[in-house]
């Protein structure tokens, strides 16, 4: 069983983890995801899997002809985030009301660091490992609002992003180099 803090070093969840083929992910966690496929119809490769709050996004592999997993999102801002149990680490596991200081506590037992890397006002990102955690601000303080790694890491900040968006809404995209899979949202 897979523990959160080599999810958050390495992208890895009991079973699943970067480079899983399409095929093992709908094995392991379920056969039938919500599935969003890339522009190009003829293809029909997929490109992001959903299960409920839980998203994986792939690339295509050129050399094994296969889309991978590069990508693993959880998402707790849409009311109750329900998470296939099969991918929950089985030490700790944070939720929507989970506080930044309770996230810190869980990484400095673990001996990992972390990094602002935004700081959005209503909303602050940390790097930690290959993984980007935010928190929104609530009346009650920052909360957990998403948990995502990346195959590639995230790019270090040269420096901090302050500013306070017009929305209340943040999306980050991040693009593989020289990929062209655009996916359809």
């Amino acid at each position: 069983m897979a523990k959160l803090h080599e999810f958050l070093q390495f992208g890895l969840l009991n079973r699943v983890g970067f480079g899983s083929p399409a095929q093992h992910i709908r094995r392991v966690v379920g056969a039938y995801p919500d599935i969003r496929y890339e522009n190009n119809n003829k293809s029909r490769k997929p490109c992001i899997y959903k299960y409920n709050g839980l998203q994986f996004l792939f690339h295509y592999n050129e050399d094994n002809q296969r889309s991978e997993v590069e990508c693993m999102i959880f998402k707790f801002n849409f009311g109750p985030a329900i998470f296939p149990r099969i991918v929950l680490p089985n030490d700790w596991f944070p939720n929507r009301q989970t506080t930044e200081k309770q996230f810190h506590n869980y990484i400095v037992k673990h001996g990992l660091s972390w990094k602002v890397w935004a700081d959005y006002g209503d909303w602050i990102c940390f790097l930690v490992g290959k993984s980007h955690v935010a928190f929104q601000k609530t009346h009650q303080g920052y909360r957990m609002d998403v948990l995502s790694a990346y195959m590639l890491g995230y790019p270090e900040p040269t420096e901090i992003k302050k500013y306070q968006p017009k929305r209340s809404i943040v999306t980050v995209s991040h693009t593989k180099k020289g990929s062209n899979n655009q996916c359809q949202h």
